[in-house]
């Protein structure tokens, strides 16, 4: 026809899989729905023609149908795991081996291309760096207000969180050491259908600020989980109020 299609075959090394990884997205049933929705295939439709699973650890390949949550179903359909000799010698057939790294079984040593430091491996494998992002999960009662206090000596404080479902009344005041307090973000509805981005949120604290926040479930029948995370900087980057 004349038109330049460009297609790619992606090649996934899991050597380094980190089971702490694995289990910290495969727990949090709104991460992987989430995560199922922005992948490669999403944002480059048809773009990726196959995709090669290689060196994958024994509790990956056994959980093999958890992986699904890393693709996309369009992409899944074309996922293959290769964990035999014998897909291994299927893959070099239909790719070349010369064009397969000799890292991933091919021959090939062409320079690859470095992955940004955020999707590298950290020295000390994912289970810190996962503990210090993960939300807090909160169960806020039916007809009750969650209350939390933040103090900050300075800079700002930072607010990320959600609800799996729903909706809650959200409110943010600051109480400096005058006493004197000051609404931040005035009492606002917040409606949740599982897959919304987070609420996010900045404040600056020139001076040591007692920040308090509240989530009012006080006119609902139903309990709600609040997945939460609250953050001190010494930055004061940003047009926070």
């Amino acid at each position: 026809t004349g038109i330049w299609h460009e297609r790619a075959v992606v090649l996934v090394d899991l050597s380094d899989l980190d089971f702490n990884y694995f289990q910290g997205l495969s727990s949090c049933s709104r991460a992987r729905r989430r995560g199922a929705q922005q992948t490669t295939a999403q944002y480059y439709p048809g773009v990726v023609d196959k995709a090669y699973l290689l060196h994958a650890p024994g509790f990956a390949s056994r959980a093999w149908s958890v992986l699904k949550y890393f693709l996309s179903e369009k992409l899944m359909d074309k996922a293959q795991m290769v964990s035999s000799e014998a897909e291994m010698q299927q893959m070099l057939g239909d790719l070349g081996a010369a064009n397969v790294p000799r890292s991933l079984g091919g021959t090939s040593d062409g320079p690859d291309l470095q992955l940004p430091v955020a999707l590298m491996m950290p020295r000390n494998g994912w289970g810190e760096m996962l503990e210090a992002w993960k939300p807090r999960e909160i169960s806020i009662p039916a007809r009750s207000t969650h209350h939390e206090i933040l103090v900050a000596p300075g800079g700002s404080v930072s607010w990320q969180w959600a609800l799996v479902g729903s909706s809650i009344t959200f409110q943010v005041q600051r109480q400096t050491g005058t006493g004197a307090t000051e609404s931040v973000l005035q009492p606002t509805e917040c409606h949740f259908h599982d897959l919304e981005e987070p609420i996010f949120g900045r404040a600056m604290a020139q001076t040591p600020t007692e920040f308090h926040f509240s989530w009012d479930n006080s006119a609902s029948h139903w309990s709600k989980k609040l997945l939460l995370r609250l953050e001190v900087s010494s930055s004061t980057m940003g047009n926070s109020p």
